[in-house]
């Protein structure tokens, strides 16, 4: 269990699975809202820079468009409030195309932070970091295949989650 606690905080952040933390969820407080609006801004203005006639949609369309600002290195790894930016906008699309999953702020061992929480388990992606930290570390970041793992990974293991 913990070896699959490890891999899976490598593989999409800050999920936890282990009974022993103690785990708060409450709902997004207004300046978390706030500040998640202005990341949100921030992508919409990056995208129609780049994408003229294309706007942030909160859906699947969302991803080639991530993917496009990562792959062409349009923010440095330094730039991390931006690559987290992304990540919220990821969030957005990934809560709109997988069923059960809704913004969130948790207290855990890890801190406080917003999150993706799978209906009312302790199921939880750190998707406002997942692209940052790979970004950050040099890692290859493919957001179709994180979507499609994540899709997976809920439909198949939600139900070990309380």
């Amino acid at each position: 269990m913990k070896v699959l606690t490890l891999l899976l905080l490598l593989i999409i952040g800050q999920e936890v699975m282990s009974e022993e933390v103690n785990i708060v969820f409450v709902p997004l407080p207004s300046e978390s809202i706030a500040q998640m609006d202005n990341q949100r801004e921030y992508v919409s203005t990056l995208v129609s820079k780049y994408f003229q006639k294309q706007v942030i949609t909160k859906s699947e369309s969302d991803f080639e468009l991530i993917q496009f600002i990562v792959s062409e290195n349009i923010l440095k790894p330094e730039q991390s409030w931006e690559l987290q930016s992304l990540g919220v906008v990821l969030g957005d699309a990934l809560a709109a195309e997988i069923d059960g999953l809704s913004w969130w702020q948790v207290t855990d061992e890890y801190g406080t932070d917003a999150v993706l929480r799978y209906k009312q388990t302790t199921l939880q992606i750190g998707a406002k970091t997942m692209i940052s930290k790979r970004v950050e570390n040099g890692s290859e970041v493919d957001i179709k295949h994180m979507y499609f793992w994540l899709k997976d990974f809920v439909e198949t293991k939600s139900n070990e989650y309380r």
